[in-house]
């Protein structure tokens, strides 16, 4: 059977590629993962053409023309909540997901709960 869905991962602010790691080795879903960094953070080039916050979600909404699943800590102090509800608004079939006293850490400290969660959207 021929896959032609991926995952994309995006980074969290520190640009670290190793951030989604383990929970997209948690998944069964058989796609190729992509994991994006942000031009000029966590090792990652800089790209003349973003200069900001608004370049770089223009770019990303071009790259990503499927279905979205966002997901975010309720208690996040870097990437409040209305960071995600912005995203939210950019992509036209976007779900977001906050998960109740999550930190910027989510990824790293429920790894199993987030897993769940693109599990079953995938599976939709």
């Amino acid at each position: 059977m021929e896959v032609r869905e991926s995952l994309m991962f995006l980074p969290g602010a520190s640009g670290n590629l190793q951030f989604w790691r383990p929970v997209s080795a948690k998944l069964r879903h058989p796609g190729a993962r992509h994991f994006m960094a942000w031009p000029g953070f966590g090792g990652a080039p800089h790209e003349p053409g973003v200069r900001g916050i608004d370049d770089l979600l223009a770019r990303v909404v071009r790259e990503i023309g499927i279905l979205v699943l966002l997901l975010w800590g309720a208690a996040d102090p870097i990437s409040p909540v209305a960071v995600g509800q912005r995203l939210a608004e950019l992509f036209p079939s976007a779900e977001l997901v906050i998960f109740e006293g999550g930190t910027h850490d989510l990824v790293l400290e429920r790894a199993g709960e987030v897993a769940a969660h693109i599990e079953r959207y995938l599976a939709t």
